[in-house]
């Protein structure tokens, strides 16, 4: 009843309204859904990431210069290098960012004027802008010099060739000023890279950073001093800086004076030869024997105490090792000989080789057999390597200290030598070796006899089949294999009657792909 009033109320309404010339009121309309813009495309991205650029809010250029990072494009990067000299040191700074994830992205500007223009913040006012663009060089070198082709007229043929390329004057000049930089991280960077710019540094300009306040950049010059042509200005501060209170800087100069020709470079060793800190001491020592100074048994004697005593086996310290051997033969021979107890099995080792490289050592086993007893396997296999072409003249002494040796990698080596020893001295021992409590022993000693092939080998080889490891089995039928006229009717023998063996089948493999069949 309710609902039937209503509709009725309605209609009267509708009647008196039209009536009185009213139409009704027109039915309420759904608002339409509201509309997604388009998503803007990457280039108007861009321009209007370029046009923020100029905007009067520092924010806003701020924004821009981010967002320009995001996209490498060409169009990004003439907006980043329009945005360099920007007024704010915060929008000038993310560009600088921005412009770094290009070259880390492995994408390079082929506008030299723009590459140029970033190297030139190097002289930038804000002290971080020039940290990082000083960081940038080897990557900004590289898209400035990559494309160094260039099309020329060559007797009226146009071909390729290959034109030297170099910084504009001005970006040179700006570069070379950088060298001296207010900021420690900015010159250590330039010292570091500059020479991927293609420039050099002035002798005048590295002699003042030899002398610099900042230990990094110290260093860092000293090493840049042997890529430069020597130069009197630099090596009168190389002198002065022998005598520096910091022993890593002593190091550096010892090191640089020992590979110059320069005339100081030699006082300047000698200066070094009492130096307080024993590898600076042994370096200068070691130099000086190299270039040809003898030098007295008490300063080797010094070099030798502090080589025993060192723990160190870096770089440095292996190539003083080495170097031993400029010393007079005396003195280098009983120094590596010292050298073969040192703590460091890589310093022992160098010093068993050496050592053994005097006075015909190696024809004199009683110089190298303890080698064969150092605690490390390395050292014994390397001497081991080099015993093996003496083995002919092994005599019976020799070959008892190899195979009563506790090392089973040299009861090994003894083996491997069955076939070079005099044939009395190979009997003697052969038995030794073949009941060897190490596997690896037993099946080279069955490997040599297969080779040397006494009254006895085939009963050995036979035996060898039946043993209960595969290993020795193995090195039996291969030597068995070697000598196939007698070699084959016996492992063709054996695998009919010892059809189950495990070898059986492996012997049958073997023969087959020689084109015999066993029944």
């Amino acid at each position: 009843m309710r609902t039937t009033a209503i509709i009725f109320k309605f209609h009267c309404l509708a009647c008196m309204a039209s009536l009185c010339g009213q139409q009704p009121p027109p039915p309420a309309v759904q608002p339409a859904p509201p509309t997604v813009p388009e998503r803007s495309s990457q280039a108007e991205t861009i321009e209007r990431a370029g046009r923020d650029l100029t905007d009067a809010r520092e924010e806003t250029r701020l924004g821009a210069a981010k967002l320009l990072g995001k996209y490498k494009t060409a169009r990004s990067l003439a907006f980043l290098g329009r945005a360099l000299d920007d007024k704010s040191v915060r929008v000038r700074r993310a560009v600088v960012v921005s412009f770094s994830e290009f070259l880390i992205d492995g994408i390079y500007a082929g506008d030299r004027a723009l590459l140029e223009k970033f190297v030139s913040k190097l002289v930038d006012p804000d002290v971080e802008i020039r940290r990082q663009v000083s960081g940038m060089l080897p990557r900004l070198s590289y898209g400035l010099f990559r494309s160094n082709m260039q099309i020329v007229e060559i007797n009226g043929r146009k071909v390729y060739r290959s034109v030297a390329q170099s910084l504009s004057p001005a970006i040179a000049s700006i570069a070379q000023r950088s060298f001296l930089d207010t900021d420690p991280i900015v010159r250590q960077n330039m010292l570091k890279y500059f020479y991927t710019l293609r420039i050099s540094i002035p002798p005048l300009t590295l002699e003042r950073l030899l002398g610099d306040e900042d230990r990094g950049v110290r260093m860092a010059a000293l090493d840049r001093v042997t890529s430069l042509p020597p130069h009197n200005a630099v090596f009168l501060k190389l002198k002065e800086l022998a005598g520096h209170e910091d022993p890593g800087i002593r190091q550096k100069v010892a090191s640089i004076a020992r590979s110059s020709s320069h005339p100081l470079s030699r006082q300047i060793l000698r200066s070094l030869r009492n130096d307080k800190d024993p590898y600076v001491m042994a370096l200068a020592v070691i130099s000086l024997a190299r270039l040809g100074e003898a030098q007295p048994d008490a300063m080797v004697a010094k070099v030798r105490e502090f080589l025993l005593g060192t723990t160190s086996t870096s770089n440095q310290v292996v190539s003083l090792v080495y170097s031993i051997s400029a010393f007079k033969r005396d003195q280098a021979r009983e120094t590596f000989r010292a050298l073969t107890e040192h703590d460091s099995s890589k310093i022992r080792r160098i010093g068993w080789e050496r050592y053994l490289n005097y006075d015909n050592a190696m024809s004199q086993p009683k110089l190298w057999l303890p080698a064969l007893e150092d605690r490390n396997k390395k050292i014994r296999e390397s001497i081991a390597s080099l015993a093996l072409s003496r083995a002919g003249t092994f005599t019976s002494q020799v070959m008892n200290a190899l195979t009563e040796s506790p090392h089973d990698d040299v009861r090994r080596f003894a083996a491997n030598c069955l076939t070079l020893v005099p044939a009395s001295v190979s009997e003697e021992f052969a038995f030794d070796l073949l009941i060897d409590e190490k596997l690896e022993v037993r099946a080279a000693a069955i490997k040599s006899i297969g080779i040397r092939r006494p009254k006895n080998w085939k009963v050995i080889m036979e035996r060898s089949l039946l043993d209960d490891h595969f290993i020795i089995q193995r090195a039996a039928l291969e030597a068995l294999l070697n000598a196939p006229a007698q070699g084959v009717p016996l492992l063709v023998s054996f695998a009919q009657k010892n059809a189950s063996s495990p070898i059986a089948g492996t012997i049958r493999v073997e023969l087959a792909r020689r084109n015999i069949v066993i029944p």
